[in-house]
């Protein structure tokens, strides 16, 4: 878990009883992201773990931790000095619930986002020393998903890219969908701006890979409508199209969010933790929220940050930067409660029509 000042580990086996094991102290900074990698070591017969750790705080660089020894210790290897400053990372070609390889003909990838030396991309075939092997200069890049498309999904990429590496990209200004199949030479398949964009914020993937879930940090703040996630149709990768917005009963910013399975967990800010059914990805629908910001549920940037719902328990993870702050550790409810009365109105969900006036798509290298 990031902190102002450092990287805490907390083991949450006992979720009733969550302990801190270990931390790691880094540059003091408001924005700190963590990402795990767990390659398999042959010589020893189990997994080493590494966790890989930016921040926006001058000469941060890239912290690299050894996790194999948890939960009896952490430690600092070494800190990647190729960049200075950076606001988040991805580790694309894993598994986000183990952070183990799980595509056999793909290495798998460190992404650098909102670095001060551009979007990168680095080669971590020796875990503990990372290497620079692309950069995207044409725009900045907030946060990203990353995966491998095949067959008649990479007809968009760049000849001959089969199989196809994608990301897709928020840069606040637009939505980039870019072939990063050869990193000396990525190639932007599409530009996407979706109607009264604020600041394309952050995404993930549904679970059938045609859809991504779209989160804008600003658009709540500079209007005055209540939060809107879109869903981006994505089926042909270089002509996206917005095929419904699902509005929230609240104001409250959505922050980021994950697809385990057919639900959508999101970090809402002042509304806590959002989670959406998204069985039909066009069509999701609220089954449960924790409000960690009981106080409000304005647009301001208080609560929930960081949502995490990977673990095999099934228990949640959500980080809270103020109000009650810290790290709430819950168990979702198997039947949704009634709602309180006075509770806000029902969230809702559009589907523009299919008409150039509601998009445009510009394609560009």
């Amino acid at each position: 878990m990031g902190v102002n000042n450092g990287t805490a580990v907390v083991e949450v086996t006992d979720p009733a009883q969550p302990r801190v094991v270990g931390s790691v102290p880094g540059p003091v900074s408001p924005w700190r992201e963590v990402k795990v990698y767990q390659p398999w070591n042959a010589e020893l017969g189990r997994h080493d773990a590494y966790a890989y750790v930016v921040s926006e705080a001058p000469t941060a660089g890239l912290q690299i931790l050894d996790l194999s020894n948890l939960p009896a210790s952490v430690a600092l290897l070494d800190t990647f000095r190729g960049f200075d400053t950076a606001h988040t990372v991805f580790v694309a070609n894993v598994d986000p619930a183990s952070g183990a390889p799980n595509v056999a003909d793909r290495p798998p990838v460190l992404y650098v986002e909102g670095s001060d030396q551009a979007f990168l991309s680095l080669d971590i075939s020796d875990p503990r020393a990372p290497r620079i092997t692309g950069h995207l200069f044409n725009s900045y890049v907030h946060d990203i998903w990353a995966g491998v498309f095949r067959g008649t999904r990479a007809l968009a990429c760049a000849a001959p890219h089969d199989p196809c590496e994608v990301v897709v990209d928020w840069g606040g200004d637009a939505v980039r969908i870019v072939d990063f199949t050869s990193k000396a030479n990525p190639v932007v398949l599409a530009v996407f701006h979706y109607p009264e964009l604020g600041y394309a914020h952050s995404g993930w993937i549904s679970r059938d890979g045609n859809y991504v879930f779209s989160f804008d940090e600003l658009d709540e703040v500079d209007g005055t409508e209540n939060s809107r996630i879109r869903v981006l149709d994505i089926s042909d990768l270089a002509h996206p199209t917005l095929a419904a917005v699902w509005t929230s009963g609240t104001r409250a910013i959505e922050h980021n969010g994950y697809v385990v399975g057919d639900k959508l967990y999101v970090s809402h800010y002042e509304h806590g933790m959002s989670v959406l059914d998204v069985t039909t990805p066009t069509a999701p629908r609220q089954t449960g929220f924790f409000d960690t910001f009981p106080s409000d549920d304005d647009a301001a940037f208080h609560g929930a940050w960081g949502v995490y719902p990977f673990l095999p328990s099934g228990t949640l993870l959500v980080s809270s930067i103020d109000g009650a702050g810290g790290l709430f550790v819950l168990r979702e409810s198997v039947a949704a409660a009634a709602p309180p009365p006075g509770a806000p109105r029902a969230p809702v969900v559009t589907v523009p029509p299919r008409s150039r006036s509601t998009r445009r798509v510009s394609v560009s290298r």
